[in-house]
């Protein structure tokens, strides 16, 4: 597959592994290659988006779900079937990494503040916010299987991880590496 003038930003397969879906460096275009039919299919436009450029997304475990993120602190949640628009979450500062977590359920986000957020999915509410400690810019956030752990991968090379306590709305640094 060659995309002319398309240097990518991000690729990545679906969850049931019949697609690819691939952004770039200085476009709003996502392009999907449909594995099966071997085709490539440009999404130009998302009605209700009004992001300049489409960088770095999340593809949901179960396969439901397109999480962009957006400028301006901005999550976009996008059904991947249709990659139509479902909602949007709003961030303090700028959203430096996003993931889903292993149900499909939450949204894990760390700002550019050093704060990490968790949405609910479903309802695009935020469940709870916490400092990531001694954070400055997070580039990446990773959850455990169990929803037990979150990890804060940082620009200083610290990486952070996070328990969660009973009832599972407070979170505890649990180790710096």
């Amino acid at each position: 597959i060659y995309l002319e003038r398309f240097p990518i930003f991000k690729a990545c397969f679906s969850a049931n592994g019949e697609e690819v879906l691939a952004t770039s460096t200085h476009s709003k275009v996502l392009y999907v290659y449909d594995m099966l039919a071997g085709k490539l299919i440009p999404v130009h436009q998302v009605r209700g988006l009004k992001e300049k450029i489409v960088r770095s997304f999340e593809v949901s475990p179960d396969g439901s779900f397109l999480l962009i993120n957006g400028i301006a602190g901005y999550l976009h949640l996008l059904a991947m079937k249709t990659k139509e628009l479902i909602g949007s979450m709003k961030i303090n500062g700028r959203v430096a990494a996003s993931t889903f977590s292993s149900d499909s359920k939450k949204v894990y986000a760390s700002s550019g503040d050093g704060e990490v957020y968790v949405w609910d999915v479903n309802s695009r509410k935020c469940l709870n916010r916490f400092v990531d400690e001694g954070s400055l810019y997070g580039l990446s956030i990773a959850t455990s299987r169990n929803g037990q752990y979150v990890a804060c991968g940082l620009k200083l090379g610290k990486l952070l991880v996070y328990i969660s306590l009973p009832p599972f709305a407070n979170w505890s640094l649990g180790g710096k590496f």
